[in-house]
């Protein structure tokens, strides 16, 4: 992580809602954080200076599909999270390293943690142990910014990527940090994404089908089903840590939508 960029001046961090729109990312002139699959989504708002991934589905730069769909984004730079790497076993994850490391479609790749505090490694090892240890990860984005808080307050960050989008943000010296299409709804009948139709590539047989049968099952339930964001309360607690620690030194971090759960936050402005 220490390989990135330091910002100097404004960055948003882009996430996939369809309330991205009610900011003109397209003219914006600072640096862009793409989140989720953003960058992949939608990449006429790029380009991206960063893709910030933090789940172990999409994207796996190591897997064939998954780099074309990497290499058309036009995306600068992949940022990923150890749990990328969570679901593999210590050798595959091995493996997947060193095809990262070969291929030359890829943009630069720097890794970051947020799981193995204190320096502890998983019991057994696992494959996101192997990548904190073999891509220099460092240590967790939640203990940067406790280090420098002024409270030593930590995020746990455990409900979406954006969280971490924003921490990254804040540590490489964002002002102001605009947070853009990034809503965190509590039911599934309101979680929306732009470009809809557009599903990310599968990376095999077997996780094609089991993507068929949720988005099937989320149909059927999607009048009564919780979202992924249920935990309000906690998601709140996690950007007012974030917000404090960024006025506290002197910044500004920016909401450009109203429809978004960072209207209840302190600390947070929206335009």
């Amino acid at each position: 992580m220490e390989d990135l960029p330091k910002i100097s001046g404004p960055a948003v961090v882009v996430g996939s809602s369809p309330s991205v729109t009610d900011f003109d990312v397209f003219s914006f002139p600072g640096f862009r954080l793409g989140v989720g699959d953003m960058p992949w989504r939608a990449p006429e708002l790029g380009p991206y200076n960063t893709w910030v991934c933090a789940n172990s589905h999409f994207p796996l730069p190591w897997l064939t599909r998954h780099e074309r769909a990497i290499r058309r984004s036009n995306a600068q730079a992949l940022v990923l999270a150890t749990l990328v790497f969570g679901q593999l076993t210590p050798s595959r994850a091995e493996s997947a390293i060193k095809r990262m490391r070969t291929t030359t479609s890829l943009p630069p790749i720097t890794a970051f943690d947020q799981r193995h505090f204190g320096g502890r490694l998983c019991t057994p090892i696992k494959g996101c142990c192997v990548a904190a240890v073999s891509l220099d990860a460092g240590t967790p984005l939640q203990e940067r910014l406790r280090d420098i808080s002024v409270r030593r307050e930590t995020y746990s960050g455990s409900q979406s990527v954006a969280f971490h989008g924003i921490a990254l943000a804040v540590l490489l010296g964002a002002d102001p940090i605009y947070v853009a299409g990034i809503d965190l709804p509590s039911w599934q009948k309101d979680y929306r994404h732009l470009h809809a139709k557009r599903v990310a590539p599968s990376g095999t047989f077997r996780q094609s089908v089991q993507r068929r049968v949720t988005s099937s099952v989320v149909k059927m339930l999607t009048r009564t089903r919780e979202s992924a964001f249920t935990h309000q309360a906690e998601m709140i607690s996690d950007l007012e840590i974030l917000a404090r620690i960024v006025n506290e030194s002197g910044r500004r971090i920016i909401n450009t939508s109203r429809r978004s759960l960072l209207v209840e936050c302190e600390g947070i402005q929206t335009l």
